[in-house]
């Protein structure tokens, strides 16, 4: 992680950002649907429920490839969680429906976390958990039940050396996976950075961008973090926020 910060700050020093411009509009287009499709796979498991315990086989594991997986799980829709669904649906309706003359002051995504959240609470109160530990009422999954409860740190962490680096030789081999891990953040970022653009009708500095984002992850590596990029995921959030 520190690597590859270090070769993106050296990317954005020596100009590299600028050759960003060279990139076909049609390639941004399709990079932009690209990551649409993969944001809305990665979702579809969750939101039919298929991750509460017994919808699917036990150690099963759900194919990474957008078509495998969408087969998969389309084999597996008898297993759907219903309250899980209607949960997700709803959130998903309020989000679609709020007016966007109060998105500026109440963006929909954090409203319907927050009514989500409040409703499966109130649900809790009245009729219980669910049946495994960490769950919501009626079996609906929460951060704690899926990902145990100490999921969410209670305290910051603090800067450290990595684990067993003591010597400059151990750097030698990590030299070409770090670069390319730099040159996909770059273009990544790069490009989020482009559809950005397009949406707010600015422009902006490549190679500050590159500066910027490797600076980010040298101090991720400080923190034992993983290599960080730009997402046009959260760009667009923002945004549109």
């Amino acid at each position: 992680t520190g690597l590859s910060g270090s070769m993106l700050v050296a990317m954005g020093a020596f100009g590299l950002g600028t050759y960003i411009k060279f990139i076909p509009k049609p390639v941004v287009t399709g990079f932009t649907a690209g990551i649409a499709t993969f944001i809305f796979s990665t979702q579809f498991k969750d939101f039919l429920g298929l991750g509460t315990p017994g919808a699917l086989p036990p150690n099963a594991v759900v194919p990474s490839e957008f078509l495998e997986k969408l087969w998969y799980l389309g084999n597996h829709l008898n297993n759907t969680h219903l309250p899980s669904l209607a949960l997700a649906g709803s959130c998903l309706a309020l989000t679609l429906a709020w007016p966007k003359s109060w998105s500026k002051v109440a963006p929909p995504q954090i409203v319907a976390v927050i009514v989500g959240t409040v409703a499966l609470v109130a649900a809790d109160a009245v009729v219980g958990g669910g049946s495994h530990a960490g769950a919501g009422p009626f079996g609906i999954e929460t951060i704690s039940s899926h990902f145990g409860a100490g999921a969410i740190p209670s305290s910051l962490p603090m800067p450290r050396w990595p684990e067993g680096l003591t010597s400059l030789d151990q750097v030698a081999p990590l030299f070409k996976p770090a670069l390319s891990i730099a040159i996909l953040a770059a273009i990544e970022s790069l490009l989020c950075a482009r559809v950005a653009d397009n949406m707010i009708d600015d422009k902006h500095n490549p190679n500050t961008e590159l500066i910027a984002q490797g600076v980010a992850n040298i101090a991720s590596a400080a923190f034992g973090g993983l290599p960080a990029t730009g997402a046009l995921a959260r760009t667009a959030a923002n945004v549109r926020s």
